[in-house]
């Protein structure tokens, strides 16, 4: 909150402190609608507070992401979660992830009610959000690529952050 800083030395201290710390291992998690917009709050009180922008100050959330150009955590989270499944599936398939993933995967009697979100579901939500003819064993194909599959990646999250790729 120092007024002696500059708002790219702002950035690059709460990249390397509140990011990297708070993003830990966030390609692992179960994201929900509510979790993904209490996340990005969450995000906006603390970029608020780096530009010294009260809650009396009326700014746009768009304009406070163009002003620090910073993306929201929630297309951080996704966009993590994207890259750790063609991580996934490059590793050898002795690899506990690896076993973990297939055998989530084996049909099983499910207990009753609405199913709890999961890791792999929400991958396919992704999978889908990019191309709705993607399924998971045409990802695992393209995944393979790592270049290619990094490509889509890209552009799919330029798309949703509004820019084109």
């Amino acid at each position: 909150t120092s007024k002696r800083l500059t708002l790219k030395t702002e950035k690059r201290i709460f990249e390397a402190y509140v990011n990297s710390i708070f993003l830990y291992n966030s390609e692992t998690w179960t994201m929900t609608k509510a979790l993904d917009n209490t996340v990005d709050v969450f995000q906006r009180i603390l970029l608020r507070s780096m530009i010294n922008v009260t809650k009396l100050d009326k700014i746009r959330n768009t304009e406070l992401y163009e002003k620090t150009k910073i993306t929201p955590w929630s297309l951080t989270i996704k966009k993590r979660r994207l890259k750790w499944f063609c991580h996934l599936i490059r590793l050898p398939e002795e690899t506990p992830a690896r076993k973990a993933m297939f055998e989530y995967q084996r049909k099983s009697k499910r207990p009753q009610g609405r199913p709890k979100p999961t890791w792999l579901s929400l991958l396919q939500k992704d999978l889908y959000n990019i191309d709705p003819t993607l399924n998971l064993n045409l990802a695992e194909n393209i995944a393979r690529g790592r270049f290619t599959w990094k490509r889509l990646v890209n552009c799919a999250m330029a798309k949703e952050a509004g820019s084109h790729c």
